[in-house]
């Protein structure tokens, strides 16, 4: 099984976060002495200090809202596909975004 480590290789991983405990669980058992911290919370993984990137592969019912949160921490942020179900969740997240960086 190839893990996260290896599907970017000039990526550094140093956080991963699930809410599941069983995915938690194998987490530090295969990045064991890597120096990845796994994390419960994906609000907290976000104030990792060596963080400057998300990768979000979560429920599309958080996508927006995590993808969000990332980029007011003006983290980069790759969400895999859809953003949302939700067309006035999106509207209004892009929105926020578009503040975010001053896009007309």
């Amino acid at each position: 099984m190839q893990t996260l480590v290896n599907w970017v290789p000039r990526a550094l991983v140093v956080a991963v976060c699930s809410t599941e405990e069983h995915e938690r669980v194998w987490a530090r058992k295969e990045y064991k002495d890597t120096g990845i911290q796994v994390y419960d919370s994906y609000d907290e993984m976000l104030d990792h200090p060596e963080l400057n990137a998300v990768w979000i592969s979560t429920s599309t019912d958080v996508h927006a809202r995590q993808t969000l949160a990332g980029i007011e921490r003006r983290l980069h942020v790759l969400c895999e596909k859809p953003l949302s179900t939700d067309m006035e969740e999106v509207r209004h997240e892009k929105t926020i975004i578009n503040e975010a960086f001053s896009i007309p």
